[in-house]
């Protein structure tokens, strides 16, 4: 098994054997020269190979060596026989002189030898403390040539691999400011100068932030000899800085100007920071909040949540909830509040003032309520239309089929008169729901109020002074001529009644242009420009309480006997039945005004109406009568019947279709609602292209019900006699006549 020498032997064997080669050569050297050597120079090739041994191989090579060497020359000395030289009594204190020179030379070779090792580690130990130092190192000399640059020096200003020692620093950086090479001149007299953060401008635009620091170095004299330049480029930092700068104004912008208040708390529940939108729903300074606790925002009825609501936090939860809060003059409001805790272990809480939300939903809520008020009053006077049908309608025909001198004629006139009353009561309840048929036209309401004025002055009386402020600039709305009369008609009733030792009245009107922001504060209105209209008085006002149920129908705060209720009820449905809405502003001891607002149109003339021509109220036609209401039926049959019409009867819609199968009726006068099959249906199945004529007949409004076609007629409830007849007529007329080819495909 063969051995293997270590590092460590191989390179002494190496260094040992070049001692025996140096020594062998010297030998051979010395007996070549000889007799020159032996005479000038005995053992100078012993005392070079001694040297070279101690240069290359340290102290115990040349000793080595040097023993060699003694070892060589005192055999030559021995043994004169074997020597090409002749020995003289000098060659024995040569040869000691010799070896005191090679033990001496051996001793400083080894010396140097290790001096120069611990020189190169330093060495190297010092360029990778340069190469790793976390900033760029160089070094210069007096005239700022470059005598080493670390490889950080050479990165971060972008130099590559460049040669750069002996090369002058104003060379490589041409761009470097005046002020800097001031800089390397103090430098140079023995100042030391830095600079935490200087900007430095590159040729090729780009700009590097610099910290850096300059020191004279010393020759060992004390001499100064350059410059050493440590620096650090900071761009980075100066644009993350400058980054962090900008998302903290951001931040403090966002939070400043934040649509809700957002509080900052320390984990014992004291304020210590609050944005402007905070303080003010809080109601006070920055200086009186800050420091306050979160009890003291809290209404007292909701303070006993805060214990809880903190405990939460610090576990890291969330929070959300409404909660009531007290203002600094002792005023309440209701807000949304959702809380977290911060990293730093404060606590962050949002606040949404809830108060417009709040008011919102009670305005969403009465107008659900009025919506629902409505469809009850509009069932109501749909079904109170029958029997007034009923009941006006016999009224009328006793008036025609009894003598003038009749005691009867008296009863019945009463009948018809109080039929009428209840009618006109039901149109106001049609009016509130909106279900009243209206003809809506292009109409001025300053032309319309100024015609109105005589009548109104007269209704409202001498003690009230009535002023009109007419500057709608020629404003123009698509309205109900009469139905506006009535709405001012209501309006000023309402503020006579609330004016009883006498007062002022202000009607106005004006052009007002409703913006995002109006809007967004009055529900139901879309921007736009609109027709203003106020009525406004110098009353006792209304409470709040009165203003909550104020367009309920039936509602009054009037005398019995001295109102139906109806009036302003009446005047919201007008007004919503037009598009248009209605506010009301009123205190108590201050008055108050109604402010409508109808959307504007372009003025436009509207076709004359002609009047038309006498209708014939008799005919020979078969009609089927559909009618789910018995007492309505009998009656219109009976209207028909007398005038020579053939009348088919049919309770509903499905019974109408089974008659129709035997007898092709003429026309189809039928009831709107009704079980199963409805009126809209029927007058689908009749009423086409090719159709009958349809009449359709309801308590309720055509606008509910949009039955369109070029045979199909509204007739509203209830109706006299005559209406019903004309109306039949005029039905007719429109019929397609039996022989037309339209006809016979339609029904074949």
């Amino acid at each position: 098994m063969g051995w293997r020498l270590s590092t460590t032997s191989r390179f002494a064997f190496a260094r040992y054997g070049l001692a025996a080669v140096l020594v062998a050569a010297a030998l051979g050297i010395r007996l070549a020269l000889d007799p020159v050597l032996e005479t000038y120079a005995p053992y100078l090739p012993f005392t070079l190979a001694v040297l070279v041994a101690g240069r290359f191989g340290g102290y115990g090579p040349a000793l080595a060596a040097t023993g060699a060497s003694i070892l060589t020359s005192w055999y030559l000395l021995l043994d004169p026989p074997n020597s090409f030289a002749f020995v003289n009594a000098a060659q024995p204190a040569s040869l000691a002189r010799f070896a005191v020179v090679g033990v001496g030379i051996s001793l400083i070779t080894g010396q140097l030898r290790r001096a120069l090792a611990a020189s190169r580690q330093n060495e190297a130990q010092l360029r990778r403390f340069t190469e790793s130092a976390p900033v760029a190192l160089a070094m210069f000399d007096r005239d700022m040539r470059y005598l080493a640059a670390s490889g950080r020096y050479r990165q971060e200003y972008r130099l590559g691999d460049q040669p750069l020692e002996g090369r002058s620093h104003y060379e490589v950086f041409p761009e470097i400011p005046e002020r800097w090479r001031e800089v390397h001149r103090r430098v140079l007299a023995g100042s030391s100068e830095r600079s935490g953060e200087d900007l430095f401008e590159r040729l090729d635009g780009r700009t590097q932030w610099l910290c850096w620091e300059m020191r004279p170095w010393h020759h060992a004299n004390g001499r100064i000899g350059g410059v050493i330049l440590a620096s650090e480029d900071i761009t980075f930092r100066k644009e993350a800085d400058a980054a962090l700068r900008q998302s903290e104004q951001r931040f403090r912008a966002l939070f400043e100007h934040a649509a809700d208040g957002i509080y900052i708390t320390s984990p014992e529940g004291s304020y210590i920071e609050v944005n402007a939108r905070g303080l003010e729903l809080a109601g006070c300074s920055r200086d009186d909040f800050l420091g306050t606790s979160i009890a003291d925002f809290v209404h007292p009825a909701d303070r006993d949540r805060v214990a809880a609501e903190v405990a939460q936090l610090k576990t890291g939860q969330p929070t959300y909830g409404e909660w009531r809060f007290v203002r600094r003059d002792g005023s309440t409001f209701h807000g949304d509040v959702s809380g977290r805790r911060l990293p730093d272990g404060n606590f962050l809480g949002i606040l949404r003032d809830l108060t417009d939300r709040r008011r919102l939903q009670e305005q969403f809520l009465q107008a659900q309520k009025l919506e629902g008020i409505g469809r009850l009053a509009g069932g109501v006077a749909h079904d109170f239309n029958n029997l007034l049908t009923v009941i006006g309608g016999y009224s009328r025909m006793g008036l025609e089929e009894l003598p003038e001198d009749h005691s009867l004629r008296g009863s019945l006139a009463e009948i018809e008169r109080a039929a009428e009353r209840a009618a006109a009561l039901t149109r106001q309840l049609l009016a509130f729901s909106r279900s009243q048929p209206i003809e809506l036209r292009t109409i001025m309401p300053d032309e319309v109020i100024r015609d109105f004025e005589k009548m109104l002055r007269r209704i409202i009386g001498e003690d009230v002074e009535l002023t009109l402020a007419l500057d709608a600039k020629g404003g123009a709305i698509r309205a109900d001529a009469g139905h506006l009369e009535q709405v001012v008609l209501n309006l000023a009733v309402n503020a006579r009644d609330a004016m009883p030792a006498g007062g002022k009245l202000l009607i106005e009107s004006s052009r007002f242009s409703a913006d995002a922001e109006f809007v967004e504060a009055h529900p139901g209105t879309a921007p736009g420009e609109y027709v203003s209209l106020t009525v406004s008085d110098t009353g006792t006002g209304m409470p709040v309480e009165v203003k909550a149920h104020l367009f309920e129908p039936f509602y009054t705060t009037k005398e019995p006997g001295r109102g139906t209720g109806l009036g302003l009820s009446t005047v919201y449905g007008i007004v919503r039945q037009s598009g248009g809405s209605i506010r009301v502003y009123s205190e108590i001891g201050h008055g108050s005004s109604f402010h409508l607002l109808f959307p504007a149109v372009e003025p436009g003339g509207e076709p004359v109406r002609t009047a038309a021509p006498a209708v014939p109220h008799t005919g020979t036609e078969t009609i089927l009568l559909v009618e789910d209401e018995p007492a309505v039926r009998k009656y219109v049959r009976r209207i028909l019947e007398r005038r020579g019409y053939t009348v088919l009867e049919a309770v509903d819609g499905r019974h109408a279709l089974e008659a129709a199968r035997t007898i092709r009726p003429d026309l189809l006068l039928t009831d709107l609602v009704m079980p199963e099959i409805g009126g809209v249906d029927l007058a689908a199945v009749f009423g086409g292209p090719a159709g009958i004529p349809v009449i359709c007949m309801s308590g309720y409004s055509d606008r509910l019900w949009p039955v369109t076609g070029p045979v199909v007629s509204f007739l509203q409830k209830p109706f006299t006699p005559t209406s019903l007849l004309e109306r039949v007529r005029e039905a007719l007329a429109t019929q397609v006549p039996p022989d037309h080819p339209e006809s016979d495909s339609a029904h074949a």
